[in-house]
């Protein structure tokens, strides 16, 4: 029985996410064969979570749950969640607040993270 690992692929030149799939139980490719071949392509993988909204969660988004706004990393081997404006500050396992929480961006097509980036 194989599972598929869901990942979503920006790609770096054209600025947009590119419709691209990989079934990693196939074992044609790992992932540093994909970074080696395409080294434009920034890709994230899917949390296995869904916001209140049945929304996928991908790393890399912005939720906003508890009047904030935060970044779904991985870190310390789980998806984490990081506060956008205090990235030193408090963080969140992600699987605590998905229930609650609504995806609102995501780092590279965000209106979000471009005020933060040009205040």
């Amino acid at each position: 029985m194989s599972s598929l690992i869901k990942f979503r692929v920006w790609n770096k030149k054209e600025y947009k996410f590119i419709d691209w799939r990989l079934s990693l139980a196939d074992g044609e490719y790992n992932l540093n064969d994909i970074f080696e071949l395409y080294p434009e392509y920034i890709i994230q993988q899917f949390t296995g979570l869904t916001d209140k909204d049945g929304k996928e969660i991908y790393e890399g988004d912005f939720i906003f749950v508890d009047e904030l706004i935060w970044e779904v990393e991985f870190r310390l081997g789980c998806f984490m969640i990081i506060p956008i404006e205090d990235r030193n500050g408090y963080y969140g396992y992600l699987h605590e607040y998905s229930k609650d929480c609504l995806v609102v961006g995501n780092k590279f097509e965000s209106k979000v993270n471009n005020a933060l980036s040009n205040p």
